[in-house]
């Protein structure tokens, strides 16, 4: 009777052994809480979890493959009722795709193959709340948030630096300073710029009925040009002088005038048309009343001229 009683036992625990009997519902692994966010088409997801036994996989089922990642053995903490912990998974999503919100799934696996329920998830995505918000609705004078637009400003910058640099402004002609040498001697001042490069400084001196005179051309400048004409010896009377800058592309700057008056007895008109090179002031050249000029410049260092640029 013994004997047969042994045997029954024992053959019962080699059937527990061979056929384990099936968990209970209340052993398997239990996710408590979780959370998403998205960024920069990435997905990163925590999941907090309670579990009979120690977790070691979660799953993640977003974007178009599986996540699987393998827990670490510490992070399963020892409880009264089991084994609690918390991970964070991060799911790479298709770049270039247009999403109003994101699905996604999770699921726990313990060490002895048991399964968790699976939880799901929906993620709205901010972004497309904000493309899709209508633009008659932001509030007048406010930038919107967001893009800075630093990198489409440079491209403006650069395409004003670039009108610049093909447009050529025209050159720029100061006021002119008239210089009484004598009563009948008078000689010009004035300033002359252009960014590229001045070809001719002109100044031609007109009678009542505005008939030239003379012309008095100076060539061969820089940038810059500043000084004092060739004095001029001219009858009483009332004149004109008109001054005008070209640059080496050949625009013109606006004229300068001046009106004066001289005395006295002048010598008859000479030819209108008197050239000088030099990017200084009072040229050297042959012609009429340049003997004059030493006079006219030490009778100007007196002067109370101030220059106006």
């Amino acid at each position: 009777m013994r004997a047969l009683l042994f045997r029954t036992i024992l053959m019962c625990c080699t059937v527990i052994i061979l056929f384990p009997v099936p968990a209970c519902p209340g052993s398997k692994p239990d996710i408590t809480q979780s959370s998403a966010t998205y960024l920069d088409n990435m997905l990163s997801i925590n999941v907090q979890w309670q579990s009979p036994n120690p977790v070691i996989l979660i799953k993640v089922y977003a974007g178009s493959e599986p996540r699987e990642v393998e827990i670490d053995e510490y992070d399963n903490r020892r409880s009264p009722q089991g084994y609690y912990g918390e991970t964070t998974v991060v799911v790479n999503l298709e770049p270039g795709m247009e999403r109003q919100f994101i699905n996604y799934i999770i699921q726990l696996e313990d060490d002895l193959g048991q399964k968790s329920r699976q939880v799901t998830g929906k993620i709205q995505l901010a972004r497309s709340a904000v493309e899709e918000e209508p633009a008659e609705e932001e509030p007048y004078g406010e930038e919107p948030e967001g893009d800075t637009g630093e990198s489409e400003s440079d491209d403006i910058v650069d395409k004003l630096i670039s009108v610049v640099e093909r447009h050529d402004a025209a050159p720029y002609m100061n006021k002119i300073k008239v210089n009484h040498i004598r009563d009948n001697k008078v000689n010009f001042t004035s300033k002359a710029s252009d960014d590229k490069g001045l070809k001719q400084v002109i100044f031609r001196i007109q009678d009542g009925s505005g008939t030239d005179l003379h012309r008095h051309v100076i060539s061969d400048l820089g940038t810059v040009w500043q000084g004092t004409t060739r004095t001029f010896t001219l009858a009483g009377g009332t004149y004109k002088v008109v001054a005008q800058a070209i640059d080496v592309s050949g625009n013109t700057s606006q004229e300068q005038r001046a009106s004066f008056t001289t005395t006295g007895e002048g010598p008859a008109a000479p030819e209108p048309y008197e050239t000088f090179s030099g990017s200084s002031g009072s040229p050297s050249a042959e012609g009429d009343d340049m003997g004059d000029e030493d006079t006219a410049d030490e009778e100007y260092e007196d002067s109370d001229y101030s220059e106006e640029d």
